[in-house]
């Protein structure tokens, strides 16, 4: 017999999801069975589990970034969910450097030294491809109002009817800047990996 959900709580294609309105951002940390009727489901705050970060609001969009573009990668999403979950990784993005400067920078001290020397060496990266593809982008979908970004699906099979068998899908990422094509993909990932980096030399100079 498949498991029951507790009160509260919904399935959905596998996945047990809270329906309370008044949790604003739970995050599933565990859903396992606890017994022949029932599951058992952790629910933690995100904000209370980015305290082991020494930069934790910046680090704490860049994953969601990280998670972001690899579900929609991984569902292969089109439509609605395509263009939700990119303006939301590409938001996520900018907001790693808002969130270092605005939040993370009165941490400490030590914080604020180390953010402010990096926010005065990043006035000297505005040519850093990464950092322009974010600024661009964000500026695109919150101030222009259009960001051209396109997800195609193929997918190429033997056999008819019942008999029909997929050999191969393609799933591809594409945006448009001034009429240039580019990986949308790869240029999250860069931009992903870019904060990344920028982040680790700041957590350096941080104390344990």
């Amino acid at each position: 017999m498949a498991a029951l959900a507790p009160p509260g709580v919904q399935r959905r294609r596998g996945l047990l999801l809270p329906t309370r309105t008044d949790i604003i951002h739970p995050w599933v940390e565990e859903a396992r069975p606890a017994g022949p009727e029932s599951r058992r489901i952790k629910m933690i705050d995100p904000l209370e589990s980015s305290k082991r970060w020494k930069l934790p609001q910046a680090r704490l969009y860049l994953n969601a970034a990280k998670w972001g573009i690899d579900e929609l990668v991984n569902r292969k999403h089109m439509g609605h969910p395509f263009r939700f979950f990119v303006i939301g990784i590409l938001a996520s993005l900018r907001a790693v450097q808002h969130a270092l400067y605005n939040h993370d920078r009165h941490i400490s001290a030590e914080h604020r030294k180390a953010i402010d020397e990096w926010w005065d060496d990043s006035k000297n990266m505005v040519n850093a491809p990464e950092l322009s593809f974010i600024k661009t982008a964000r500026d695109q979908i919150l101030k222009r109002g259009r960001f051209d970004a396109y997800a195609t699906f193929s997918e190429s099979g033997t056999g008819e009817g019942s008999n029909y068998m997929v050999t191969d899908e393609q799933y591809d990422l594409a945006y448009y800047f001034e009429e240039n094509r580019g990986d949308l993909n790869e240029a999250i990932r860069k931009a992903i990996a870019w904060c990344d980096r920028e982040l680790a030399s700041i957590e350096v100079k941080l104390p344990e």
